[in-house]
């Protein structure tokens, strides 16, 4: 909560003026406190978008005297995990000796309308092969925090540190399951995602759902 206070006791309007302190654009609004009393006001303010706020509060008393503070410090919203997936699902299937696209950038979020989702982001990537008849499924569910499989043999690959990569499937044996790690960092904002790759003697069916 904001609070602002007067140390008159005459009838006193309140107003805040918020706006982000590095892009003034972002929020510009006259907000209206919800408790007032004769000398104090108290205005309840969620944070919209990342950073700092200038919050301008005015005190108009009824003689006609304004007040006017600023503060430049007074309001901050933590940085949130980047929300990232690969695209394609936990699971795919591909022939070996194809050569998998794999998408962490399409889907990519990190909950700040101040900067847009595809700039200022870094990528790197991982691969691990994991143990025949594992679960490795569970490993890509959706707030899991099972990382055990970073324990086990990576795979002979070099993968460039970018949104979008291209991995042939020929280094790898048939029946083998690669589980694709891919971490996403902005600033202070990190998220991870992780998609099973499996990898077949034939081409895997197409199914599509109309």
């Amino acid at each position: 909560n904001l609070k602002a206070s007067v140390s008159t006791g005459a009838g006193v309007t309140f107003t805040f003026n918020i706006s982000h302190a590095l892009n003034s654009t972002l929020l510009m609004n006259v907000f209206e406190p919800t408790n007032v009393t004769a000398k104090n006001a108290v205005l309840c303010f969620i944070p919209p978008y990342l950073g700092i706020y200038t919050i301008v509060v005015e005190a108009s008393a009824s003689c006609g005297q304004v007040l006017t503070k600023t503060f430049f410090q007074s309001a901050y919203a933590p940085n949130p995990p980047i929300d990232v997936s690969i695209v394609g699902g936990s699971l795919r299937q591909a022939k070996l000796g194809s050569v998998v696209s794999l998408d962490a950038q399409l889907s990519l979020y990190n909950g700040d309308t101040v900067t847009p989702a595809n700039t200022n982001f870094s990528f790197s990537w991982a691969c691990y092969l994991l143990l025949p008849g594992s679960d490795g499924v569970r490993y890509t569910q959706p707030h899991n925090n099972d990382t055990s499989y970073r324990t086990l043999q990576t795979c002979n690959l070099t993968i460039p540190a970018t949104g979008v990569v291209s991995i042939s499937t020929s280094g790898f044996a048939v029946n083998a399951f690669a589980l694709f790690e891919v971490t996403v960092r902005n600033k202070a904002q990190v998220g991870t995602a992780a998609q099973v790759v499996s990898i077949l003697s034939t081409q895997p069916p197409l199914v599509a759902i109309e």
